[in-house]
């Protein structure tokens, strides 16, 4: 596959990259040599919401739109972006997603800013990061939580999301670990990418 046939993937931050690249390795074989990650780890300037927006504003603005998938969170700040995004890519071939929505997520423990109470809530759009795609099931005593801030937006994040992540590091030996939701996950950033065909 030449590099003409691969795409850049670009994230809000570096987990998302890497667990999105590792899972495209591990249970999508077939269709991961057609996408790229840039490397975060070499003082990768564009992370966080506002500034992926304004890398794709500065592509296009230089004539550079080809190749590249933007991928944002599925929280309030994300979805914001990937709105606006969207709008300023119209008419160029940049790609631009969020999170998709997930019906695991539509009932999840969050407890209020100060923590003093929880409820349940549909969590899609408000705070949904990468770590909502891994696999819950390796926290038993740990009901998947979100720590809600002090945004009117409900926006949040995940109590246990470093243990989410350290498990999944080890998810090659696990063959236990349940990928269905990161699946889902890869099969909308292919559609994505074909769709530019």
């Amino acid at each position: 596959t030449g590099p003409e046939n691969k795409f850049v993937i670009v994230t809000e931050g570096s987990t998302d990259s890497f667990i999105i690249e590792k899972s495209f390795k591990q249970i999508r074989p077939d269709i991961a040599e057609f996408f790229k990650f840039i490397d975060m780890k070499k003082n990768y300037p564009f992370s966080g919401t506002g500034q992926i927006c304004n890398f794709a504003k500065g592509l296009i603005k230089i004539g550079y739109d080809n190749h590249i998938i933007f991928i944002f969170d599925n929280d309030h700040a994300g979805v914001s972006k990937y709105e606006e995004t969207l709008r300023i890519a119209k008419g160029s071939n940049l790609l631009v997603m969020k999170l998709p929505d997930l019906n695991a997520l539509m009932n999840i423990k969050c407890f209020s800013a100060c923590g003093s109470s929880f409820e349940y809530r549909d969590i899609n759009g408000n705070s949904v990061a990468i770590e909502g795609f891994l696999d819950f099931a390796f926290e038993p005593n740990h009901e998947p939580t979100i720590q809600l801030s002090n945004s009117p937006y409900l926006q949040g994040c995940f109590i246990n999301k470093t243990s989410y992540l350290k498990h999944f590091k080890k998810s090659h030996k696990k063959p236990e670990y349940n990928y269905e939701k990161m699946n889902y996950l890869l099969d909308r950033i292919f559609t994505v990418a074909v769709s530019k065909f």
